[in-house]
C-alpha cells in the first residue's frame, strides 16, 4: 500500500507538473500576444479616424482581458507550485516511512538472538494459517497457500513454534 501510495503521489506530481508547463505555455503565449496588441495599439494611435478609434478600443479591451487572463493564469501557476511543493514533501515523509517499515521488516525476520536461522514465519502467516484451517484447509493446502512446509504449519497449529 505505501508502494501504491508512493506511485500515486509521483503521477500527481507529473501531472501537477505537466500542468503547470500547459500554463506557462498558455502564459507565455498571452504574453506575445498582449506584446503585438500594445504594438499595433500604438501604431493605431498615430494614424486614425473615428471608426479606427473604436476598433482601437475594441483592441485595447481585448488587450485587458488578455492580461486579466494572464494573472489569473499566473494565480493558478503559483497554486500548482505550492500543491506541487506540499507533494513532494509528503513523498520524502513517504519515502523515509517506507524505509523504516522496511527496516523493521528485516529486524523481524531475525531471532532474537540473531543466532541461528531466521524464523520463515511472523504473526500474520500464523494468523493465516489459523484462519484456513478453520475454513477447513488441509495442512498441505495451507503450506502451499503459504510457502511452508506441511511439518511447519502442523506445529503453527499445535503452539509449538519458537518465537
Amino acid at each position: 500500500m505505501d508502494k501504491q501510495t508512493k506511485a500515486d503521489l509521483e503521477n500527481k506530481i507529473k501531472e501537477l507538473e505537466q500542468t503547470i508547463k500547459q500554463c506557462q505555455q498558455i502564459n507565455d503565449f498571452a504574453l506575445t500576444e498582449a506584446t503585438k496588441l500594445r504594438k499595433i495599439n500604438a501604431e493605431l494611435r498615430e494614424s486614425v479616424d473615428s471608426e479606427s478609434k473604436r476598433e482601437l478600443e475594441i483592441a485595447w479591451k481585448q488587450l485587458q482581458n488578455k492580461d486579466l487572463m494572464i494573472k489569473e493564469q499566473q494565480t493558478i501557476i503559483d497554486s500548482l507550485n505550492k500543491k506541487n511543493e506540499k507533494l513532494i514533501k509528503n513523498n520524502s515523509k513517504l519515502e523515509r516511512k517506507i524505509e523504516e517499515i522496511s527496516q523493521l521488516k528485516r529486524q523481524e525476520g531475525h531471532n532474537k538472538g540473531f543466532a541461528g536461522r531466521k524464523t520463515k514465519i511472523n504473526d500474520e502467516i500464523v494468523n493465516r494459517i489459523i484462519n484456513l484451517r478453520e475454513l477447513g484447509f488441509s495442512y498441505r493446502d495451507i503450506a502451499k497457500q503459504t510457502n511452508i512446509s506441511h511439518m511447519l504449519v502442523s506445529k503453527v497449529l499445535k503452539n509449538q513454534v519458537k518465537d
